[in-house]
């Protein structure tokens, strides 16, 4: 009886106390909040940073809004301690250069709308675009892709550029936003009705003549190099890359795949680095899925809600897989995942964060402070199998992904700032 009782003992051991054994492996550094100017909490990244160069902050979701309160809390102690000047985000090259070059004249609602996607669309993120335009923060998009609105024709006045120039760049920025974008919907809706790969002439001639003209003005734009010429240079540069690889419907880059996205993503980085802003330190914001460090041997796997099938997302690319290896040597890449807690789209009702019994934010979550940190060093010995990107499960040594996690438990879902709203930050 005794020989049974001790053997029943160890084989509930991993399931009963999983969590004891974790911390008592674990030292968290406690965050006590997610919006306070106290900073006193975050001086546990102070030996992990020193003398790196970009800090990736990433999200498990971009649906929750304590991540978005978190990173602006991060982003603000990594500007004011520690001299990082720059914010980039997975969102528009184009957009975004053209609100870092006229956000003096923006509001932060209208930085927000003229920036990010929806799902960043967020109250806090407005008070980041008006923190960022205050202190001199400069802004950057990696994304080739955009979901963010275009400029009005009186702000393309405000640049210094010719008015052959100027006119001529506005003509062809609407047309890529609405003619191109419009055609290529079409083209992408007739596929899911009847299955048809018929190529539309009309998204073909306007791809070609937008090619045509965007290779001329980005030429007169060599002729200066200026700053301001410098970020229009990279958004025109952007934008061709999608005429150039996103018009066939047969070619995975159509779909904006990750494989182009985080191959782009690399390379708007390393420009940065390298010639927009060579002597300044970078934040950078982008899903967890794109900032991992590594992904051989990664399985990613989910289903959405509402549908049936189940979909493996392409793990195989992310930002840091192209970057070069000075970069990845002057990079801290941290992690956020949900212990417990709700998100959304920002347009369904919030769903409760389900995790995987063996998964690693359920085995962390009992600490009591509001989130936690832990170099990934430390993880080596928890014995978890999964953990949580979105509706997906991934399995992989999470060392290998991040330098970094931060944990957050009692985590809400996102409330998106709409227009019948009245647009406003509140």
């Amino acid at each position: 009886m005794l020989e049974r009782l001790s053997l029943l003992i160890l084989i509930l051991i991993p399931f009963l106390s999983s969590s004891q054994i974790a911390k008592k492996k674990i030292n968290l550094a406690p965050i006590n909040s997610i919006n306070s100017d106290d900073f006193s909490d975050l001086t546990f990244l102070d030996e992990h940073i020193e003398n790196k160069k970009v800090v990736f902050l990433g999200e498990s979701h971009h649906g929750i809004d304590d991540f978005h309160q978190l990173k602006f809390r991060l982003i603000k102690y990594l500007h004011q301690k520690h001299g990082f000047e720059v914010v980039a985000f997975e969102s528009g090259v184009a957009n975004i250069g053209y609100t870092e070059l006229f956000k003096d004249s923006l509001t932060g609602m209208e930085m927000l709308a003229h920036s990010l996607m929806g799902f960043w669309r967020v109250p806090v993120n407005c008070e980041l675009m008006t923190y960022s335009r205050d202190n001199k923060l400069h802004l950057s998009g990696l994304d080739p892709f955009s979901k963010s609105l275009y400029f009005t024709k009186e702000y393309y006045h405000k640049l210094d550029l010719t008015e052959e120039v100027m006119n001529r760049l506005f003509y062809a920025d609407s047309a890529f936003s609405w003619s191109y974008s419009l055609e290529k919907s079409k083209r992408f809706f007739a596929y899911k009705k009847d299955g048809s790969l018929k190529q539309s002439a009309d998204l073909d001639s306007i791809a070609t003549q937008l090619k045509h003209e965007y290779s001329e003005i980005y030429n007169k734009l060599k002729t200066s190099d200026t700053y301001q010429n410098k970020i229009l240079r990279r958004g025109i540069l952007s934008n061709l890359q999608i005429l150039n690889n996103s018009n066939d419907l047969k070619s995975p880059y159509y779909y904006g795949k990750n494989q182009l996205r985080d191959s782009s993503m690399a390379k708007n980085l390393e420009y940065l680095i390298d010639s927009l802003y060579p002597n300044k330190k970078i934040i950078v914001l982008a899903h967890n899925i794109h900032i991992q460090k590594t992904t051989n041997g990664t399985t990613v796997k989910g289903k959405f809600k509402g549908t049936e099938k189940k979909q493996v997302y392409d793990s195989r690319y992310s930002i840091g897989v192209f970057l070069n290896s000075k970069i990845k040597s002057q990079s801290y890449v941290v992690g956020l995942l949900a212990t417990s807690g709700t998100y959304t789209n920002g347009y369904n009702p919030p769903a409760k964060i389900k995790l995987k019994r063996r998964s690693l934010e359920r085995i962390i979550n009992g600490f009591n402070s509001k989130a936690a940190f832990t170099p990934t060093s430390k993880l080596k010995d928890v014995n978890y199998k999964t953990l949580r990107f979105n509706v997906y499960t991934y399995t992989k040594e999470v060392e290998n992904l991040f330098d970094g996690i931060i944990f957050v438990k009692d985590v809400k879902g996102i409330r998106i700032i709409r227009k019948s709203d009245g647009f406003k930050c509140e």
